[in-house]
Order: C-alpha cells, then sequence, then structure tokens
C-alpha cells in the first residue's frame, strides 16, 4: 500500500486540513462512534474518542468540537 504524498503523521500543531480518504473516513468514522456513544448513555466512551480525535485532528477540521458540545452539556 503506497501512502499519499500529502502524508504527514498526526501532531498537536498540524493545521493541514485532512484531505478525503481513507484517513478522513475513519475520522469521520470516529466522530460517529463519540455521538453514538453519547446518545447511549455511555460518557466514557465518548469521552475516550472524542480524546483520540483531539490527538489526530488538533484543529478540529472535522468538526468533533460539536460532539464535545454535546458531551459537556450532558452532564
Amino acid at each position: 500500500m503506497r501512502i499519499g504524498r500529502w502524508y504527514k503523521p498526526a501532531t498537536r500543531t498540524s493545521t493541514r486540513p485532512i484531505p478525503p480518504g481513507p484517513a478522513r473516513f475513519w475520522l469521520f468514522t470516529l466522530k460517529a462512534l463519540a455521538f453514538i456513544g453519547l446518545r447511549r448513555g455511555e460518557r466514557e466512551t465518548a469521552t475516550q474518542l472524542i480524546t483520540q480525535l483531539r490527538q489526530l485532528d488538533p484543529a478540529g477540521h472535522l468538526g468533533f468540537g460539536v460532539v464535545e458540545a454535546l458531551l459537556q452539556r450532558s452532564v
């Protein structure tokens, strides 16, 4: 499997948007799982997934902040 020329490991200082492809799809899947976990009352699962998303997409290009805000309000 060949990695595209755009590939750069995610770091806390990375601000480049994640281009379309498998990596972006995977991150959207994590976001969806966090939302589903939140809706099912599984706050710990949702929190872990949001933490992972924050590490992989520190600039928040995929919009996980919306799920994070819902998590904070669901106390």
